[in-house]
């Protein structure tokens, strides 16, 4: 008997599983954006629904909780409406631009980035406003073509966690990008990838990704704001420029080549595999029905989530350095 309870208790389900969020119902936003549901599962009781942010995989990161079988009255609705609204970084792309292209113009000794406050820095008024803080002074052309190498990178592991790319790495993709035939390649969280691209300039590249500081760097046409998680544009607008890259590039191409466009992603450590092929399946939506071809970064010990998630994927023989990821590609 002991030995059959055991049994049936191995086959239950324990812990939390994303779920496929209906379309007739609108997902409540926590201050990072819309959030995803969940379902949890327990030893003695019916499983039970909740959202929860859809950045942060740890409620310290983001305290956000509700039950998805509890009504949301329309004064909480606003209210986090609100908070998402008051959290945001001012993204005027348009004054960004035009910063950046006077940063340009600058000496570099008239250059800084201010690690403090996330922000370009420009000449000696603007470095007194600053004072006190960490500034990386007389910024080079070459650092202000490499903005991941000049900011200091995100490190909470369970959110927006950066590990880049080493040259080595780079270099590998770089030729593969160029085998294949590749004119235009879409980063999702490979901002260094796109950074070698982006100067190299025989490749155009858009770069997708949340960390709002590149917005100081890039302009709207070559950088969007994105959550991989759930598949969301902080701007519709960037939805936009997106889409119309993805067309343009197809379009263009009519059949000349074999890979007119490639996606590259790597997602955060810990990122579910499912979470990531729904975005992958919306990006590729942007530009046909078809899958387009992809490159997903992911340790190898979830091949088998990934291949659930994306059936038509399969592992390459190219190990990156750790946290012991490997590359697994559409077919």
């Amino acid at each position: 008997i002991c030995r059959m309870v055991l049994s049936m208790a191995s086959r239950q389900r324990f812990g939390v599983d994303p779920v496929e969020l209906d379309l007739s119902i609108e997902a409540p936003l926590c201050p990072h954006g819309p959030t995803l549901m969940f379902e949890r599962f327990y030893a003695r009781k019916e499983p039970r629904k909740f959202f929860a942010c859809g950045v942060h995989r740890d409620r310290k990161g983001c305290p956000f909780f509700h039950w998805a079988d509890e009504k949301i009255s329309e004064e909480k609705r606003l209210r986090w409406m609100s908070e998402f609204k008051r959290s945001q970084p001012n993204l005027d792309r348009t004054s960004l631009l035009s910063r950046l292209e006077a940063f340009q113009r600058l000496s570099a000794e008239e250059r800084s980035y201010c690690h403090t406050c996330e922000t370009l820095v420009m000449g000696k008024k603007e470095m007194k406003e600053h004072g006190g803080h960490q500034l990386c002074v007389s910024v080079t052309d070459e650092q202000l073509a490499c903005p991941s190498k000049l900011m200091s990178p995100l490190g909470d592991r369970k959110a927006q966690a950066q590990f880049y790319f080493s040259e080595d790495t780079l270099e590998f993709l770089c030729s593969e990008i160029k085998r294949l035939g590749c004119v235009s390649v879409l980063c999702v969280g490979v901002p260094r990838l796109h950074e070698t691209l982006f100067n190299k300039g025989a490749t155009n590249s858009v770069l997708l990704d949340i960390d709002h500081r590149y917005a100081q760097f890039y302009g709207p046409t070559h950088y969007q704001r994105y959550n991989m998680f759930n598949g969301y544009f902080y701007e519709e607008a960037g939805k936009e420029e997106c889409v119309r890259f993805i067309q343009s590039a197809l379009s263009k191409d009519s059949g000349k080549t074999r890979n007119p466009i490639l996606v590259i992603m790597d997602p955060p450590f810990g990122g579910l595999a499912s979470l990531i092929a729904k975005s992958l399946k919306k990006l590729w939506s942007f530009g046909s029905d078809k899958e387009l071809p992809t490159c997903l970064v992911f340790p190898y010990y979830l091949e088998a989530h990934v291949k659930d998630a994306l059936p038509s994927f399969a592992m390459m023989d190219y190990q990156r350095e750790p946290p012991y990821c490997h590359c697994m590609a559409s077919q």
